[in-house]
């Protein structure tokens, strides 16, 4: 008996990818507010690209819940 079973269709592949990608772009733009931050001593700018994660991550979960 297999303790793990896949069973994942092509359609449950690229929605996997497509949060990928979102997660990806997320955590980019932490990177890049902590480098606004510490590197480039800017911290309006880097309070301002830090508000993107959630908004990012918000808007990637209206998209898939509007999509079912």
């Amino acid at each position: 008996m297999a303790l793990f079973q896949q069973t994942s269709s092509s359609e449950d592949i690229e929605e996997a990818k497509k949060s990928d990608m979102i997660l990806l772009a997320a955590a980019a733009s932490v990177v890049l507010s902590l480098h606004e931050f510490y590197i480039n001593d800017n911290p309006e700018r880097a309070v301002f690209i830090g508000h993107w994660p959630p908004t990012i991550l918000a808007f990637a979960i209206y998209v898939r819940d509007r999509m079912k």
